[in-house]
């Protein structure tokens, strides 16, 4: 594998990541989008194995590309999954409302000494 190849493969994923990203829409299918690219098995993961067969001059430069890939795919998934939160938040708040001027629920702390007891007895 050249540099060249392993140019086009990382535009091809980059093209590939940004349509699936597009289409995430739950916490479930980002899992699964995460395991795909970032996983230890994941595409990402799969490119960075062909480095050992690049040339020593070369390998510095695919190793930024990858790992520019990487922060990319990383951030991404960070940003989804915290878009995932803001909404599902502003949907709670939006449906769970809490009337501040209705009075508390009392409760009383701890408990009468014994002596008092036995005074409000008699």
């Amino acid at each position: 594998m050249t540099l060249d190849d392993l140019r086009v493969q990382i535009g091809k994923l980059k093209h590939d990541l940004e349509d699936r990203l597009a289409a995430v829409d739950d916490g479930e299918s980002l899992d699964a989008f995460r395991v795909d690219f970032l996983g230890r098995k994941g595409r990402v993961s799969q490119l960075f194995k062909h480095l050992g067969q690049l040339d020593a001059s070369q390998r510095s430069e695919a190793g930024q590309l990858l790992n520019e890939l990487k922060k990319m795919a990383s951030e991404a998934v960070s940003r989804k999954a915290m878009d995932a939160r803001r909404a599902e938040l502003a949907e709670r708040l939006s449906t769970e409302r809490v009337d501040m001027s209705l009075p508390g629920v009392y409760s009383s702390f701890g408990y009468l000494h014994s002596l008092t007891r036995v005074q409000r007895e008699i």
